[in-house]
């Protein structure tokens, strides 16, 4: 389980914070899970984590959808300057596109 400061589990946060947690158990994240950074300059520090999961920390744009002919990736949550994507999964084999 990740590390949730007790002020910020009981301000209006809360929502947010299990939101994100759901995220990552669907996505199966753990402390062992992979992590590829795929651009980290000023605004902007992307990165997947295993893969299932893109987030996107910072001002400047970004998806894990850009340069792709298909839309793999469907937005899971976000807020100012953030945001997380979900691998789209395979409606025949129940496994990641």
């Amino acid at each position: 389980l990740p590390c949730i400061f007790w002020q910020d589990w009981k301000s209006e946060n809360q929502k947010m914070i299990k939101e994100v947690l759901a995220i990552r158990q669907r996505c199966h994240i753990g402390p062992t899970s992979s992590w590829k950074v795929e651009q980290g300059t000023t605004g902007l520090y992307a990165a997947f984590v295993g893969d299932r999961l893109a987030i996107k920390l910072g001002s400047k744009d970004w998806s894990p959808n850009s340069g792709s002919a298909t839309r793999e990736w469907v937005r899971a949550a976000a807020g100012p300057m953030w945001c997380i994507w979900e691998r789209i999964e395979s409606e025949h084999t129940g496994e990641s596109a």
